[in-house]
């Protein structure tokens, strides 16, 4: 097991350097300057407790379960403050179908994947509250990012993405991130099913592993980072990515486009087309 490199305040020239090495590299001491950096679950909640988004609500355990999947977990379309009030145990109406869900302690939630343009469309002021041009991207702010925001444990299973790579910023509280390199793709025994469009999924269940079902996962090396508010996270170009929320925690992220992504955009083109005549 590896532990990923930090750098403490990097120049835009040690950043593009890091991206050149196609290595992760966790930066410290750039986001102070955001507005966004003083956001808690609370604050968030209270700012914009009227905004509506779709959170995935999964068990933290399954028994005998290799991966939780999208397909094992609820969704509801609620408010922020009905989130925070089911996070909280407080003020939920008897009505709200959050009250039938066990607590925190034996459900996690997500917002994940929520595109900035989306999600701040009728409160745009809040896209400033973010400047990549810390990593060198200019121009760019919230408005081209997405955020996620869950409760403690929840996570993504482990997959690695098409196109481009990316930097994710931590606002508010901490997440575990197991990444594995592109070489280590025979241990992770990829799928495309369940099919989501430029996420490649491992069937490995990374938090608890079955060397029975996945005995190649044995030779497999992770690199692990714990992400704390204020740190930015490189994630080079098809790097696999298991992260999982150790406390409620807000982050965000800036997906950048790479020239090779054109090959990677015509492979999809034909795996999409392909699962669609399965179905």
């Amino acid at each position: 097991m590896e532990t990923i490199p930090r750098v403490q305040n990097p120049s835009k020239e040690k950043i593009r350097e890091c991206v050149r090495a196609g290595k992760p590299v966790v930066f410290s001491g750039l986001i102070s300057s955001w507005k966004a950096s003083s956001w808690t679950i609370e604050s968030f909640c209270q700012e914009f407790g009227e905004l509506s988004t779709n959170f995935r609500f999964c068990p933290r355990i399954i028994e005998d379960k290799d991966v939780v999947w999208e397909g094992d977990c609820d969704h509801f379309d609620m408010k922020f403050k009905q989130f925070f009030n089911w996070l909280t145990g407080k003020n939920i109406n008897e009505n709200d179908p959050l009250k039938s869900l066990p607590s925190p302690t034996l459900m996690s939630a997500y917002a994940g994947y929520k595109y900035g343009h989306e999600l701040f469309a009728k409160s745009t002021h809040v896209w400033d509250f973010f400047d990549w041009s810390v990593c060198g991207e200019n121009e760019k702010n919230g408005e081209n990012s997405t955020f996620w925001i869950g409760t403690e444990g929840a996570s993504t299973p482990c997959h690695y993405d098409s196109y481009g790579y990316n930097f994710v910023a931590q606002i508010y509280g901490t997440k575990k991130w197991t990444m594995f390199s592109p070489d280590q793709t025979p241990f992770l025994y990829p799928t495309r099913i369940p099919f989501e469009e430029s996420s490649i999924f491992s069937q490995v269940n990374i938090s608890s592993p079955c060397f029975k079902t996945h005995p190649q996962f044995r030779h497999a090396k992770p690199q692990i980072t714990q992400l704390n508010a204020g740190d930015i996270l490189l994630v080079p170009k098809h790097y696999w990515h298991f992260v999982e929320c150790l406390t409620p925690s807000i982050s965000t992220n800036l997906w950048v486009d790479l020239l090779e992504d054109r090959i990677d955009r015509i492979e999809e083109s034909i795996v999409r087309y392909i699962v669609t005549g399965l179905k």
